[in-house]
């Protein structure tokens, strides 16, 4: 174990996964090595056997938050969106305020479709920090996608304002206005958007 944990905070998670896998053929079942090994699997990429092993840390200690936001993590790589579902409702069941848990719920809800639950989580952790510039946009993105353009409009205002380096909230705030028929105003943001060198995807 204390080989593969050395190999790991050396940033060689490649020389971690040997030693860590012969604790686990010796019949160890700890959350410790569970969650290290699973977290040697994120730091390579291999998300199925990191889920798995995060499956299996979060069995062994059910309240520990980082391990359910991780587990989340590798299933939205997966995309496995009911699955990370399953693990950022159990994390902010956890830590109903933690604002950067509820985003995370959110965004999935948003990757199932399930913009209204989408819509109040984001809320929710706006509720509890106001500040970042992205947690706007993602609420504009989500009401532009339920069809609730006005407030989608303001969403994207508020992150544009928030944050007026970044082209992306600038372009879509554009966008909104440009769907509301406030055409100078989308023109001019969305000049602006340009001005800050962001290029919409083709």
């Amino acid at each position: 174990m204390q080989q593969g944990l050395v190999a790991m905070r050396s940033a060689r998670p490649a020389d971690a996964v040997a030693p860590l896998q012969a604790v686990a053929r010796r019949g160890i079942d700890s959350f410790e090595l569970h969650y290290y090994l699973a977290r040697t699997y994120t730091s390579l990429q291999r998300w199925r056997e990191a889920a798995g092993e995060y499956d299996k840390a979060v069995a062994r200690l059910p309240g520990h938050t980082e391990a359910w936001r991780a587990l989340g993590q590798a299933r939205v790589e997966l995309r496995d969106t009911a699955g990370a579902i399953r693990a950022f409702e159990k994390l902010v069941a956890l830590a109903p305020r933690d604002p950067i848990a509820l985003m995370q719920l959110g965004e999935a809800y948003r990757d199932a479709a399930r913009h209204q639950d989408a819509v109040r989580v984001i809320r929710e952790a706006l509720a509890i920090d106001p500040k970042p510039a992205q947690y706007w946009n993602s609420l504009g993105t989500v009401l532009g996608m339920s069809g609730q353009m006005a407030e989608a409009e303001r969403a994207f205002g508020e992150a544009a304002a928030r944050e007026p380096g970044n082209g992306l909230h600038a372009y879509n705030h554009g966008l909104a206005l440009q769907q509301l028929g406030r055409r100078d105003e989308a023109v001019a943001e969305l000049r602006r958007a340009a001005a800050l060198g962001y290029r919409p995807p083709q």
